[in-house]
């Protein structure tokens, strides 16, 4: 059963800018240029539930990713995390596996898309993942 666009748009309104703790356990994709193909390849692009497309989120690089993620998990991520084209399936099947937050070192879908993007800046010194 898919989710109508007002309910879709409904998940996708914006949340407030104000301080947010979260506790969850961390999922390391530190790997540079993960696109927004990698994240929910098109085969998986049912236009269902988001939980339905999170049982294949990270399906292009790690199969076993929907398994071991639980509700409130963060994902830290490389550089460039969803780069490619801007599918907001991406984002739908992240949130749709559990994942809460992702720690990108560069952000390309998930500003909109109603996670709770953090963005690392890479300094002087500091290794590019």
């Amino acid at each position: 059963m898919g989710v109508s666009h007002v309910d879709r748009r409904r998940q996708e309104q914006p949340r407030g800018r104000e301080s947010t703790a979260l506790k969850g356990r961390a999922h390391v994709y530190a790997g540079a240029r993960i696109s927004a193909d990698d994240i929910i390849p098109l085969r998986h692009q049912n236009g269902g539930a988001e939980e339905d497309l999170g049982r294949h989120a990270l399906a292009g690089i790690d199969p076993g990713f929907p398994g071991r993620v639980q509700k409130g998990d963060i994902l830290v991520a490389g550089h460039e995390f969803g780069c490619g084209s801007g599918r907001e399936h991406a984002v739908w099947a992240l949130r749709g596996s559990g994942i809460a937050a992702v720690v990108p070192f560069a952000m390309e879908i998930l500003e909109a898309g109603g996670l709770l993007p953090y963005v690392l800046r890479q300094t002087t010194g500091a290794s590019s993942a």
